[in-house]
Parts: C-alpha cells; sequence; structure tokens
C-alpha cells in the first residue's frame, strides 16, 4: 500500500524527493497506525466474545448440569468418540472434587462444543497491536529506500517499482510454501493485484498533476 502511496505522490508532484518522502513517511505512519488499531479492537472484541461464550456455558453447567452433561456426550458422538472413550471421561470426571469436575467440564465444553481453549483464548491485543504496526512499518519502508539516497527520481521511481515487485514476489512465495496455493499462482496473485494498484495510484496522481495542479498555477 505504501508503495501506491509513494507512487501516486510521485505522479502529483513531477517526482519531487522531498514531497515523496514526506507522503511516504506520513502514509507508512498513517497505515501502521491503523492496522495496529484494527489489530487491537480485533483481538479485544474477540476475546471479550469468548469469555461471554463461556460465561454463559459455566452458567448453563451451573443450572443444568445432567442436561449440559447429556449434551456434551452427544457431540463427542457425532465427533467421533467411541461409546468406551465416552465412558471412561465420564468415570474420570465423576471422581473428581466439584470444583475440579466443574472446571474440566467447562473445558470440554469449550473445546467440543464451542471450538475454544479456555487456557490460551485469544492472542494478546496489545502484543498483536505491536506485530501489526512493526511488520506495516518494515514493509512501507522498502518503497522508500530509493528515495532517501541520492538517486535521480525516476531512477528512484523505477527502483520503487522493482524493490516492490520483488518483495511480492518473496511474499507470494512464502505464502505457497504455508498454504496449498501453487507457487507460481501464489505469486502472479499478488504482483498482478498489487501492480493494479500501483497504476491506479499513479494514474491518479498524474490526474492530480495535470488537472489540479495546473489550475491552480
Amino acid at each position: 500500500s505504501n508503495a501506491c502511496m509513494v507512487l501516486g505522490v510521485a505522479a502529483a508532484t513531477a517526482f519531487n524527493p522531498t514531497h515523496v518522502l514526506i507522503g511516504g513517511f506520513v502514509g507508512m505512519l498513517a497505515g501502521a497506525a491503523s492496522v495496529a488499531s484494527g489489530d487491537w479492537v480485533s483481538m479485544t472484541l474477540q476475546a471479550d466474545c469468548e469469555e461471554e461464550e463461556l460465561d454463559r456455558e459455566a452458567q448453563h453447567l451451573q443450572e443444568y448440569p445432567e442436561e449440559e452433561k447429556e449434551h456434551l456426550m452427544s457431540v463427542m458422538v457425532k465427533q467421533g468418540f467411541s461409546k468406551k472413550t465416552l465412558e471412561a471421561i465420564q468415570r474420570d470426571l465423576n471422581s473428581q472434587p466439584p470444583d475440579l469436575r466443574r472446571e474440566t467440564e467447562l473445558r470440554l465444553h469449550a473445546q467440543f462444543e464451542l471450538g475454544l481453549d479456555p487456557e490460551a483464548r485469544a492472542e494478546d491485543a496489545t502484543t498483536n497491536c505491536i506485530m501489526g504496526f512493526s511488520w506495516f512499518l518494515i514493509g512501507g519502508l522498502i518503497p522508500l529506500f530509493p528515495w532517501l539516497f541520492s538517486f535521480s527520481p525516476p531512477t528512484a521511481f523505477i527502483f520503487t517499482i522493482l524493490l516492490s515487485l520483488f518483495c511480492l514476489v518473496f511474499i507470494g512465495a512464502l505464502v505457497s510454501r504455508f498454504t496449498s496455493s501453487p507457487y507460481d499462482i501464489a505469486i502472479r496473485r499478488h504482483v498482478f493485484v498489487a501492480t493494479i494498484c500501483m497504476i491506479f495510484a499513479y494514474l491518479v496522481g498524474l490526474l492530480y498533476h495535470y488537472l489540479i495542479a495546473h489550475q491552480i498555477e
């Protein structure tokens, strides 16, 4: 996204390095703040929702213990547990002290009925926020590198495109490494979408330069 900002500002300001750097750094910081705040809100909301579900399930276990126990067994049967295994689980639960039994039952309900892990719920929102902010800063700096050195503006513009495309190829290859997406498709998808966005940003910058900036002059 910051590559689009850099190319758009470059087109709008006739490749003015100072304006490109200012726009690029502002866009980088604004984007990083947006990603970080979005991650924090998302993670805290997820944690609140999970906490609410667990509290509701704990209340049901307290008010309707037998009904909830039967419901849990039926859920586990649908997930492939044998009758022998369920009987062993039931014996183990009955042998536990009341407080520990309720805690174990809540954990089982959370895992098999709600798909949650009470001991490892939503990832720490602050850590996720810091990581999102940091990674966006690192990625946002890459398109600005050519403008920080003594390249001519057109050369810096070309290097920005090349660096951005190289990073997109690397990211596409990395995605294909950890997913089932084929190597070439993952790379083409990243490069194609980013190229369209960069062209669009560049054209918007040109539109500003030729239609608005000239009118101001």
